[in-house]
């Protein structure tokens, strides 16, 4: 089975506003907001591991309890924002087949440290205001 987890911040930050700045002076397009969403896919035996077992494991390897929050699958980023319209632009970029994808092979350790045997994709989610 695939468990999608998606982890925001839950203080604001103004990471955004550089990419913001050089979105509209480089390329001429209108933003003005950007939130990122950190994306992890984990595949794993339903067997073998209980999935609310695995959702706590998630949320304690992946998301800094002080800064983060994780969502799963029924969770919707762009509806759930405080912000009440809707993101014009939705995109998702993930590392391709063969490229090594670091921080999903730290998390793949830290989930067999716990005993847990999966295997881990990262990605980013980036709406678009």
């Amino acid at each position: 089975m695939i468990l999608r987890i998606e982890t925001k911040l839950t203080i604001s930050s103004t990471a955004m506003q550089t990419p913001i700045q050089e979105a509209n002076q480089y390329l001429s397009i209108p933003l003005h907001d950007m939130k990122r969403i950190k994306v992890y896919r984990l595949q794993y035996e339903a067997e073998s591991i209980a999935l609310e077992l695995l959702k706590e494991q998630a949320s304690e390897i992946l998301a800094d309890p002080i800064m983060e929050t994780c969502h799963f699958q029924d969770w919707n980023p762009a509806q759930s924002d405080e912000k009440k319209a809707s993101p014009s632009y939705v995109v998702e970029c993930q590392y391709r087949a063969g490229v090594t994808d670091n921080i999903a092979r730290t998390a793949e350790e830290a989930f067999s440290i716990l005993g847990t045997q999966c295997t881990v994709a990262t990605a980013t989610l980036s709406l678009l205001y």
